[in-house]
């Protein structure tokens, strides 16, 4: 049943790249970790993102995103744990292909704090949520924007250093939103999740993205194909 699951999975995500049209894009992000203790740990995390110039064009040339950010983990327990980034800065090169959403060299710093937890429900099975709120200031138009975000994920695991998960997540902006939907996007990611050695690990996979344009009041689909590397030092 669980090979019949994972292979249906594989077969519609495969089957959704293969026919879509829109806006490609390729998300890489590097983290390091260090761990105070058992229940206290430090990330520090940069990420790049590239993608096509028009949608004919499934290339990659076009600089999207470069981020710098820290996140502080405290662990509560087994099941949950809570995060907080007092500092993150992001330098957005494009957000759409199209002339009337074009936005160019736009600078953020993010505030953020979230909640997360995770519950065995089977062998090799979990279900997790996690909940976060944004603070967004962008310094190159003197915007504010306070946004809400949650994800729930479904996580199989194969073998010790093996792992698939489906999730989807909700993203909202409560306060500044611009346009008539307060919906931001909304995220279908599939993750393969490889435990390399003990200290490094990938997370490879892809997310289909359903993007609101405040300018023309629509939504739009973007493909996403990601690859995350994670490395613990202590």
């Amino acid at each position: 049943m669980l090979k019949g699951i994972l292979t249906g999975i594989v077969v519609l995500v495969s089957l959704s790249v293969a026919h879509a049209q829109g806006e490609y894009s390729v998300w890489g992000r590097a983290t390091v970790g260090y761990s105070f203790d058992k229940f206290n740990k430090l990330d520090t995390e940069i990420q790049y993102r590239r993608q096509n110039l028009r949608e004919s064009n499934v290339g990659v040339q076009k600089p999207l995103l470069e981020s710098f950010r820290w996140w502080y983990h405290r662990n509560l327990g087994s099941d949950f744990n809570v995060s907080l980034s007092p500092f993150a800065y992001f330098s957005h090169s494009q957000n759409d292909l199209s002339k009337e959403d074009y936005v160019q060299d736009s600078r953020e710093i993010r505030f953020s704090a979230a909640g997360q937890w995770q519950k065995s429900i089977a062998k090799n099975w979990q279900i997790s949520n996690r909940a976060a709120v944004e603070s967004r200031h962008f310094t190159s138009d003197n915007r504010y924007v306070l946004r809400a975000r949650n994800r729930i994920g479904l996580k199989a695991q194969i073998t010790d250093n093996y792992s698939l998960s489906l999730s989807e997540e909700l993203l909202v902006n409560p306060i500044g939103k611009v346009g008539k939907n307060p919906i931001d996007h909304n995220r279908v990611q599939l993750m393969n999740e490889i435990r390399i050695s003990p200290h490094l690990k990938s997370e490879i996979g892809y997310i289909w993205i359903e993007r609101y344009k405040a300018k023309k009041n629509i939504f739009n689909t973007e493909h996403v194909a990601f690859v995350n590397l994670y490395y613990q030092i202590h």
